[in-house]
């Protein structure tokens, strides 16, 4: 009699499961994914910065090749000048096709 009373109390009970409540940053998965992370930030940070100095290098390469081209067939007057237009051209294809004539095309017709 006793056991069916507190099975009847037992049974109108509803549990509802309790959140487990952790701070993650804590946790030593937490402290390790986070160096992980500003290691992998900081490969990626050199691998771009390389890139972008390869690039920049071109540019200022080129640059410098037009104006020793320039000062070589023409005055010094005319470097400055194309050495101030080229202060403002940044685009390294524009670049090549101003040092690099063409390249003529061969029809086989």
């Amino acid at each position: 009699m006793i056991l069916s009373k507190y099975s009847e109390i037992i049974s109108e009970i509803n549990l509802k499961p309790m959140p487990i409540q952790v701070d993650i940053r804590k946790t030593f998965l937490y402290k390790w994914g986070k160096e992980e992370g500003l290691k992998e930030g900081e490969r990626r940070g050199l691998e771009k910065g390389k890139q972008e100095g390869l690039k920049e290098g071109i540019k200022e390469g080129l640059k410098e090749a037009i104006l020793l081209d320039v000062q070589l067939k023409f005055s010094s007057s005319k470097s400055k000048l194309i050495k101030n237009l080229l202060d403002k051209i940044n685009d390294i294809n524009r670049l090549k096709g101003i040092f690099l004539p063409p390249q003529p095309t061969i029809n086989n017709n």
